[in-house]
């Protein structure tokens, strides 16, 4: 799934929240992106002790959330289009009432910043402005930072836990599991729940 797409079905999803001017502190695009790649807050987000953190990789999340940040950014700002448009119409009309009004000029001159800023903002989204859990969720739909191993072990930890028909049943139910969370066609770490339930019965024949 390429960025853009997914940004179409994160619109949807968020109330397209693509859309939204970013709150402050004001941060453009020309964030640091270099320390941003560093020391991305999603890998700490990935890094969560449990199931997400055996499923990805995340040391490859961290080192190229920086990409698809600005990726998402990108796209944000194409789709503030309309937006962006309104925006620059509002300040145009303000500049001709603060002509019209000169003795109302300063307050004038005040609402225009705050519209500047604004299409600012609508121009360059701040990448670190995408939460932690908006990032992850790309991820859960491309097959890169993936890990065979922790899904493997994750799923026989989970087979070993309840009554089963022994460790080579579970050792085919994980093989199978992490198989197809790295395999094709790409399938979300929800997805995969729901497949256990056929890997098992097949495990079991």
């Amino acid at each position: 799934m390429t960025i853009s797409t997914f940004l179409n079905r994160l619109c949807a999803w968020t109330a397209c929240m693509c859309l939204m001017v970013w709150p402050a502190p004001f941060v453009t695009a020309q964030t640091d992106i270099t320390a941003m790649a560093n020391t991305d807050p999603v890998e700490t987000y990935c890094r969560d002790g449990g199931r997400r953190e055996r499923l990805f990789d995340c040391s490859c999340i961290g080192a190229s959330a920086g990409d698809v940040r600005l990726a998402m950014a990108g796209q944000a700002a194409e789709k503030n289009a309309r937006a962006i448009k309104s925006t620059e119409k509002a300040i145009d009309r303000l500049r001709d009432m603060a002509t019209k009004r000169p003795e109302q000029a300063a307050a004038f001159e005040s609402k225009i910043a705050d519209q500047q800023q604004k299409l600012e903002q609508l121009r360059n989204p701040d990448p670190m402005s995408f939460g932690n859990g908006v990032v992850m969720k790309y991820y859960d739909t491309v097959p890169q930072c993936r890990r065979h191993d922790g899904a493997y072990q994750a799923t026989f930890d989970s087979c070993m836990r309840v009554p089963n028909d022994g460790p080579g049943y579970c050792e085919c139910v994980a093989g199978k599991i992490a198989d197809t969370w790295v395999g094709r066609p790409v399938v979300s770490s929800s997805d995969l729940r729901s497949k256990e339930v056929s890997v098992r019965l097949a495990c079991r024949q």
